[in-house]
């Protein structure tokens, strides 16, 4: 068996670089919004609710200036995929059409390998076995039956692919073995259950089927309800290589482009919710599943929008599931409201009943977390009741204080006092009590560090990882802030003009720089310029350093703030070299004070006329 090499000519890489355009690429995982030449979103790999993530068409390149990860396309399906950058090379090579040569894998990954492909066609053989069985065999009229009295049409049936298990243990297994299928890659896809003896049966036994697919597409496994009242009523495949509940949301592969499009994403419990949802014209619909929304869940909504609507069913389960769901889903950031559906039923009993305006006009006066959380604790305290009114307020607590928005916060204090027949003053009171108790007894890390060089955010020590002194906060000890910022901002004006570049190595010098990442930087800059193939966009590609690729992200993203590129440029390299001549004076005259201390008083005068003459020669005036 083959795979992609690991060590490519550059030509094939940048070749896929031109093709795989890097906002596109990004937007299948974070929302973005233009903003001049750039493109602005929510960090995908850090939690923020102030957009920090910043990507550049014209440089192919991406920064967070929050947590400091940046680089090229490649980079960022490394760290989001987690996968390495072979297949990152591979996936993209395959989505741009790009033809990469192939060599030998090693007998593990080969095993890996095969596996993962092995799994990928049972699965969708078992998918079509499933959907053809529903289509065309008598045994499955029951099903097809079902499906009908649940208004389920045709259309919908074959867009999301539905399928049943026919009763008997074994059709889909000797289905899978007549096309070579062996009994452990069934078990290893999860459509098998393995017997002690050797043998196994089919997991999915007279049940309607419910394909999962992902959002490239692919089967990655199933979930099988009943038709009539047996348990369990739902069942999912297990863990696999290839399935994971907490990481997949149903209809996804459907609903992704149209939650980007719409700007929401409506999050139902179940299968048949999601189906109604689509058929009825929601077709921004997902579930999480049959498991209570996970982090996980909300990181691949959030790849898509940040305005969410819960639609879960009313009773006491969908209740809780709602309240946890809301709060994951706030902590990513998320603008979370939530949909109750009248009478008790759930989406899918609402929609077969009324007319998808209905539904709309549910959906879009949804309440937030708040107004949710109060219309349900008043349903289930008496509000006349002082000590009610107490744990009301105590239990929307911490929920106001998350609210950003102080007009929001106050449109709820407002809804609250007049719900409990208080004043807002006294709810305002009660959180200010609530909020100084919890600073008492709360450790706030020292951020004084972090923000003491900003300098138009081209400091080097935004480097560093809170909490640890970084090898540059020991270069700052040593070396002035002056100089680094000259340094930073050099190599920044190098980016853009190659004429800066020129001035660099004409009056400065390839070895001028003191901190060790802007000296590995420059390197790199000296060798694609020496070259003559310029191209600033490439230049994170060329580097195997995981921080020095920020770096340079860092720095193609960052505004320079000058109004003449070859002006500032020739301010930087005057301080540079200006401190040059003073690290020289320095050791010279630490030269001088040994020769003297040893008796050698000649040596040491000639030293003192070379540091005299140093002193009276300051870096010299540079071109314009």
């Amino acid at each position: 068996m083959k795979r992609l090499s690991g060590n490519w000519p550059d030509y094939l890489l940048d070749e896929i670089r031109a093709r795989a355009d890097i906002v596109e690429v990004i937007s299948d995982y974070v929302v973005l919004s233009k903003k001049g030449r750039n493109y602005l979103g929510l960090c995908p790999f850090h939690h923020e609710k102030t957009p920090s993530f910043t990507v550049a068409p014209d440089k192919q390149m991406f920064y967070c200036f929050g947590c400091q990860t940046g680089g090229n396309v490649f980079t960022f399906l490394t760290k989001k995929e987690n996968i390495s950058f072979g297949e990152a090379v591979k996936f993209l090579a395959e989505k741009t059409g790009v033809n990469l040569p192939q060599v030998e894998l090693d007998p593990q990954e080969q095993a890996k390998q095969k596996q993962l492909e092995r799994i990928a066609q049972i699965n969708k053989a078992s998918k079509d076995f499933y959907h053809e069985y529903l289509l065309s065999k008598p045994e499955a009229q029951a099903a097809r039956d079902y499906l009908a009295r649940r208004g389920i049409n045709h259309k919908v049936l074959e867009e999301f692919q539905l399928g049943f298990a026919p009763e008997g243990w074994s059709g889909l297994t000797s289905f899978l073995q007549a096309r070579g299928f062996s009994l452990k890659e069934m078990a290893d896809a999860g459509v098998v259950t393995p017997k002690e003896d050797g043998g196994g049966y089919d997991r999915f036994r007279n049940r309607i089927i419910f394909p999962i697919v992902n959002v490239r597409g692919q089967v990655i496994g199933f979930g099988g309800r009943v038709l009539d009242d047996s348990l369990p009523k739902y069942l999912n495949t297990p863990e696999t290589p290839f399935f994971s509940k907490r990481h997949n949301l149903y209809g996804i592969d459907l609903a992704h482009k149209n939650m980007r499009e719409k700007g929401e994403t409506l999050v139902v419990e179940g299968y048949m919710d999601v189906i109604a949802a689509h058929q009825s014209g929601f077709d921004n619909a997902v579930a999480s599943l049959g498991t209570a929304l996970t982090r996980d869940q909300g990181k691949l909504i959030l790849r898509y929008t940040q305005k969410v609507v819960l639609a879960y069913d009313s009773d006491g389960a969908g209740v809780s599931a709602a309240f946890k769901g809301a709060e994951i889903l706030r902590a990513l950031g998320c603008n979370v409201k939530i949909l109750t559906v009248p009478a008790g039923k759930d989406p899918d009993e609402f929609l077969r009943s009324h007319r998808p305006e209905e539904f709309a006009l549910l959906t879009e006066n949804a309440p937030g977390i708040v107004p949710y959380k109060l219309a349900h604790l008043t349903r289930e305290r008496p509000t006349a009741n002082i000590n009610a009114k107490v744990e009301i307020v105590n239990s929307l607590a911490d929920d106001l204080l998350k609210t950003e928005s102080l007009i929001e916060r106050g449109g709820y204090i407002q809804l609250i006092a007049k719900t409990l027949g208080i004043t807002e003053e006294v709810i305002y009171a009660e959180l200010e009590r609530i909020s100084s108790k919890a600073r008492k007894t709360r450790v706030f890390p020292d951020k004084s560090r972090l923000n003491s060089h900003t300098n138009n955010g081209l400091a080097h020590s935004e480097f560093g990882n809170p909490g640890r002194e970084s090898d540059v906060d020991a270069a700052l000890k040593i070396v002035s802030s002056q100089v680094l910022r000259a340094e930073n901002l050099l190599l920044r004006l190098m980016l853009d003009e190659p004429q800066v570049i020129a001035l660099v190595h004409e009056n400065l010098g390839w070895d001028g720089f003191r901190d060790p990442v802007h000296s590995k930087a420059l390197v790199l800059i000296k060798e694609m310029w020496l070259k003559g193939n310029w191209d600033p966009a490439t230049l994170a590609a060329m580097v195997n350093d995981q921080e020095l690729e920020s770096f340079f992200a860092r720095l193609a993203l960052a505004d320079p703030g000058v109004s003449s590129p070859l002006k500032a440029a020739g301010d930087c390299i005057k301080v540079i070299k200006n401190d040059q001549i003073k690290e020289k004076i320095n050791k010279l005259q630490e030269q001088a004070r040994l020769m003297q201390n040893n008796g050698d008083v000649e040596n040491a005068m000639k030293l003192l006329q070379q540091i005299n003459q140093l002193i009276r020669q300051p870096a010299s005036d540079l071109p314009r």
